[in-house]
């Protein structure tokens, strides 16, 4: 399904890699918590991207604009519940 969008994994780097980036130069607890639980974080995103990728007809710049939407709103949501579960 992928090669219907013409779609490279390079390009997802370009959205994951800059926000871990940003992650460790900003935010120690957050970054611990994210190395932490690396494994859960990383199932997170895969189901992201199983939820973008069946999505029919998108064109390559939607398809990763919608990719980077769903990207932070379930990480985001994780890294909010997993500061919850630290206080």
């Amino acid at each position: 399904m992928l090669q219907r969008h013409k779609f490279h994994p390079f390009h997802i780097s370009h959205i994951i890699g800059p926000f871990f980036i940003n992650v460790a130069s900003n935010g120690q607890r957050y970054a611990k918590c994210l190395t932490d639980r690396l494994p859960e974080l990383l199932e997170e995103i895969f189901d992201v991207f199983n939820v973008v990728a069946k999505i029919q007809c998108l064109s390559e710049k939607f398809f990763l604009q919608e990719f980077k939407v769903l990207f932070f709103n379930r990480v985001l949501t994780y890294m909010l519940i997993s500061d919850g579960d630290s206080e």
